[in-house]
């Protein structure tokens, strides 16, 4: 049927990308006007599917001068399509939210001139949406926007991007717990200079508490993958000024056996 025609292209198209870019060349053109038929697929699948080939489009068009303006702006103008009011469902918003995550990374300074904007009115208006995917989505894309303009981040979002994290990893009912503890710690790293720093320091008592109860096996919510990568992200990101909080929980970290969370931590 034709989802599962869509599933097929899609994957060959995203094969050939990452293996022949040379061979995809010709056809990049094809490729971004009808992307986002799996971009705005109802399966979710197909769509993070979509955003691997545009992925693999954009590193191609960034090794290639011509038209690169041109074909970045064609793209922005179908994300800001995805939110154009207030009525778009959730497939088109989780689309141009998972395609701005691969414009912050793969279109080099485009995006600084839109950086406001894009914030504003894409996304932080969606991070308390229904759908655990937007939120999810959005809370991905908070440590992107971290390292794309830390200050300008810094001075204008990361007290909102804290407070909205320590939301997430409180609220009894919201399911993007692992993706928060993964946001925080890149956050981090993230946001450069010591000063900037010093206001997530102030923070790690907080992430440490509900980090010791992540990793309690015996409780409602444990995460333990996420809570590894959390703990090595805020390691790297203060070194030795953290060690004392990291002391606190190393009973919690070694109850739990020799997994590979932990080893790739």
């Amino acid at each position: 049927d034709k989802e599962v025609r869509r599933y097929t292209g899609i994957i060959v198209i995203r094969e050939l990308a990452d293996n022949t870019p040379s061979l995809l060349n010709s056809y990049v053109e094809i490729l971004l006007d009808n992307i986002w038929l799996a971009l705005r697929d109802s399966n979710i699948r197909i769509r993070l599917l979509g955003v691997d080939a545009l992925r693999a489009a954009l590193v191609i068009i960034a090794k290639r001068a011509s038209k690169m303006s041109e074909r970045y702006h064609s793209i922005f103008v179908n994300i800001q399509h995805c939110f154009k009011n207030n009525n778009s469902n959730i497939e088109s918003i989780h689309s141009g939210l998972l395609v701005l995550g691969e414009m912050f990374d793969n279109t080099g300074e485009f995006m600084l001139s839109r950086f406001k904007e894009v914030c504003d009115a894409y996304i932080f208006k969606y991070k308390d949406h229904k759908d655990k995917n937007i939120r999810e989505s959005v809370i991905s894309l908070l440590p992107k926007i971290a390292k794309f303009e830390p200050n300008a981040f810094a001075k204008s979002y990361l007290q909102t991007c804290i407070d909205y994290l320590f939301d997430t990893l409180t609220s009894n009912n919201n399911t993007n717990r692992g993706v928060a503890y993964k946001s925080y710690g890149d956050i981090a790293v993230a946001v450069g200079p010591h000063d900037v720093k010093k206001l997530i320091y102030t923070n790690n008592h907080k992430i440490i508490e509900h980090l010791k109860v992540s990793l309690d096996k015996k409780t409602k919510y444990p995460y333990l993958e996420e809570s590894y990568y959390c703990i090595s992200k805020l390691c790297k990101a203060y070194g030795d000024n953290i060690s004392k909080y990291i002391l606190s929980i190393l009973d919690n970290i070694f109850n739990e056996k020799l997994s590979r969370p932990l080893v790739l931590a």
